[in-house]
């Protein structure tokens, strides 16, 4: 019953959402590309003091 509220309030005033929703999967993309670079660099890092 609420998601269905809500999705009549968000096509209520769709364009407005659309950008906020496109601006939110564009900061979740690039959160998500930050942890994957920052776990990379961890593990390489790890490696790099176990060469050592």
């Amino acid at each position: 019953m609420k998601t269905t509220l809500l999705m009549t309030s968000v096509r209520s005033r769709s364009q407005r959402t659309n950008v906020g929703s496109r601006y939110l999967s564009a900061k979740l993309a690039t959160r998500f590309i930050v942890a994957r670079i920052a776990a990379l660099y961890l593990v390489l890092w790890i490696g790099g003091l176990r060469a050592i």
